[in-house]
């Protein structure tokens, strides 16, 4: 489990590997399934509770992790062509967490 999250004057949660990246939500159109993203190291969170118990995905990119669960891409893709196969929905923010932080003291602002 991490030992403390760490969010900004918006609520905005961290990534609680490197604490330097905000975690992007972004939604998988085509299974609209949410995944967790660090803007800045690229980890991977498939699910709140993985980023509670601090197990990011062993993938390393999003295109990656999209075809690890069988959604054939090109492989390259144009920027403006994203907007196919993911969308983004804002940020995880502090609000998102709240029924694991119940009676625990892990957060630094």
């Amino acid at each position: 489990m991490i030992d403390y999250i760490e969010i900004d004057s918006d609520d905005i949660v961290y990534c609680p590997i490197l604490h330097d990246g905000r975690l992007k939500k972004i939604n998988i159109l085509s299974l609209s399934k949410i995944i967790y993203v660090c803007e800045e190291c690229e980890l991977i969170w498939e699910s709140v509770d993985n980023i509670v118990l601090n197990k990011p995905n062993d993938i390393s990119t999003v295109k990656e992790y999209i075809r690890s669960i069988g959604i054939t891409m090109p492989p390259f893709i144009k920027a403006e062509e994203w907007g196919k196969y993911i969308e983004h929905k804002g940020y995880l923010r502090l609000k998102d967490l709240e029924c694991f932080l119940k009676d625990k003291k892990i957060i630094k602002i």
